[in-house]
């Protein structure tokens, strides 16, 4: 019977730890995926925000142009459109909320995530043509703003 029941807890026991370590796993993954999710969020908006002020002020040091500033715009708006970020989002969400022991210090990654899906899916183009048309808008935008600075149309 000793035996038995030691053989018994030991099963249990390794059952309990693998769940642990598949949670930790998730938990983990959705961090890191969070963290590089940050990452490139702060590097592409920065890049749009230095060429915003840098064209829209004329400044005349650094490399300001309206091409750059459509550019940065396109990258920043690509990254939060993008499907694959948006469904690796939806597939750690669902894996940490059916983690089994699901603590309360997951709520903190779960907000994240839940962050991260709105504001994907308020990005999302549902087709190409969508997205074409987002494309030409602005590419007609940077014609008609080309060369026009904020601080040369202010009324004097």
């Amino acid at each position: 019977t000793f035996l038995l029941l030691t053989s018994n807890h030991l099963s249990r026991t390794h059952s309990n730890q693998t769940t642990m370590s598949t949670s930790n796993n998730i938990i983990a993954d959705a961090r890191a995926f969070v963290d590089d999710f940050n990452e490139r969020y702060v590097q592409k908006h920065e890049a749009f925000e230095n060429q915003f002020w840098g064209t829209k002020m004329a400044l005349k040091q650094g490399d300001f142009s309206t091409e750059l500033l459509n550019q940065t715009k396109k990258d920043l708006e690509d990254l939060l459109s993008g499907q694959e970020i948006l469904l690796k989002a939806k597939s750690l969400r669902k894996d940490i909320e059916m983690m089994k022991d699901s603590n309360d210090d997951n709520g903190d990654i779960t907000k994240i995530l839940d962050v991260i899906i709105r504001t994907c899916q308020c990005n999302e183009f549902p087709t190409l043509e969508a997205m074409a048309v987002r494309e030409k808008n602005k590419r007609d935008r940077g014609k008609f703003t080309k060369g026009q600075k904020w601080n040369e149309s202010r009324i004097r």
